[in-house]
């Protein structure tokens, strides 16, 4: 489970480098138009599906943060990883890019399809 949790934060954290960047290229001054009016409009276009990202990536961050309970370690991991998969998912996809999900057992794997 630890290791498990390493690679989701290691990948978190490109992801949150990768929308930070995403974010100031959009709301970049040279890449708006140079009318204001427009320019409000473009941001208000802009802003929307750039707080929806933002709201994923603080619900992917609460999904895989540390956890703190100690009983029951196997049925609320299990758990936890699978509400995670739907949020990284819709993340991955908002964002353009593709998600691999990998599993070490058939029971896992089943459950994923």
């Amino acid at each position: 489970e630890e290791f498990q949790q390493q690679i989701n934060s290691a990948s978190l954290e490109k992801v949150k480098h990768y929308y930070r960047k995403l974010r100031a290229f959009y709301l970049e001054r040279s890449n708006l138009p140079s009318d204001s009016s427009t320019t409000a409009v473009k941001i208000n276009q802009l802003l929307r599906p750039l707080n929806a990202l933002e709201e994923l990536r603080r619900l992917m961050e609460l999904s895989i943060g540390p956890k703190h309970s100690t009983s029951s370690v196997s049925s609320s991991s299990s758990a936890s990883g699978i509400a995670t998969l739907p949020i990284s998912s819709e993340l991955c996809n908002r964002l353009g890019a593709c998600q691999i999900v990998m599993c070490s057992t058939g029971i896992q794997r089943s459950t994923l399809s």
